[in-house]
């Protein structure tokens, strides 16, 4: 049974890279304007500060996900990607991707932020002999990207 997977979530990271975004424009425009090296480096440290708290609740969240499904980020499994994989936006199908291990499986689940549509998203499933399931909202990009988990289906490979 899983837990529910809260999308609480969205606006609080969506939030925090609005913070880190505002801080990295601010750091560029007192370098623009020449200001002093402290007020430069007291901008640059916040702006890194903020990226670390959008980081620290991104990864929060990728836990809380994990969890309510009995699984573990597997922050090592990486994919080398067909380069013609992509939407008719030029998005790609798999990016920002990330793979979930069970108990007793590695690389169960693949986690991908995506910028495609999401019909398109569930056609490429398809053709890949997927189970496709939209999430309500990307832990990478809440206002941006649409999040999709795929698992394998009988005899359905990963990208390699």
């Amino acid at each position: 049974m899983r837990k529910p997977f809260s999308n609480i979530w969205a606006d609080r990271i969506h939030t925090a890279l609005e913070a880190a975004a505002d801080a990295f424009r601010a750091l560029h425009d007192a370098r623009f304007e020449s200001r002093p090296f402290s007020e430069i480096a007291e901008l640059k440290r916040a702006a890194y500060a903020a990226v670390e708290r959008s980081n620290a609740l991104q990864a929060q969240c990728r836990e809380q996900f994990a969890a309510s499904r009995g699984w573990r980020w597997n922050r090592k499994a990486k994919t080398l990607l067909d380069p013609f994989t992509y939407a008719r936006n030029g998005a790609r199908f798999l990016d920002h991707e990330e793979f979930f291990d069970s108990i007793d499986q590695k690389r169960v689940a693949l986690v991908t932020h995506s910028y495609a549509p999401a019909q398109e998203l569930a056609d490429y499933g398809a053709r890949h002999n997927y189970t496709t399931e939209l999430l309500p909202f990307s832990w990478w990009n809440p206002s941006g990207c649409q999040a999709v988990v795929f698992t394998r289906k009988i005899g359905a490979e990963w990208p390699q």
